[in-house]
């Protein structure tokens, strides 16, 4: 992830590197953000850094200190963060087991199997497209938050392979899955939603 003048990587088992200056170096405060990073986003003069085991933690860029969002809001219990989506003013955190949150104007809400929005708790990717968001999960395919409000699924009775989506691209008009063990399908966005 680009951010001012220095590019971030997360890394399974090295933690958080930052390229500065041709060198790479491994950016840390304490014991935040451990080894294990899964995702990163760039949202303003910070990285919002998901973890394995830490949950989200948010770094200052300008002074290199990190906070948890749990912290900010105890309701937050995720340790770990599988996607992380800055979508306009609003931050998609997408988890391992805990479902999808949202946390925008202050204030953090969870998705879940158990709340209906979302087929599953396992969220492994997540993508803007021109009308919401799209997230991929672990065992019910992908669900759609669309910028209106509503949500929607998209499993095998839409011709989706596979009901495990690891990744998601979007190329207007073709929206793209990417599946574990079943290959990447494409779709086409038409106005009643996605057509194989």
């Amino acid at each position: 992830e680009a951010l001012a003048d220095d590019l971030y990587a997360d890394t399974l088992g090295d933690g958080l590197l930052r390229l500065r200056d041709g060198a790479w170096e491994t950016v840390s405060d304490g014991g935040y953000p451990g080894r294990f990073v899964n995702c990163l986003a760039a949202d303003g003069g910070r990285l919002l850094v998901g973890t394995m085991d830490l949950g989200l933690l948010v770094l200052d860029v300008r002074t290199g200190r990190f906070e948890s969002l749990a912290a900010r809001h105890p309701a937050f219990t995720a340790r770990n963060v599988t996607t992380v989506l800055v979508d306009r003013g609003r931050v998609w955190i997408g988890t391992y087991g805990e479902g999808l949150w949202r946390w925008e104007d202050g204030a953090i809400t969870r998705y879940g199997k158990d709340t209906g929005e979302i087929g599953d708790d396992w969220v492994l990717a997540s993508c803007r497209v021109a009308d919401g968001v799209w997230f991929g999960t672990f065992g019910a395919g992908a669900s759609f938050a669309g910028d209106d409000g509503r949500w929607r699924r998209l499993g095998v009775a839409d011709g989706l392979p596979s009901l495990d989506v690891s990744a998601i691209a979007w190329r207007a008009p073709f929206l793209f899955l990417g599946t574990l063990g079943a290959g990447v399908c494409a779709y086409w966005e038409g106005a009643d939603g996605p057509q194989p």
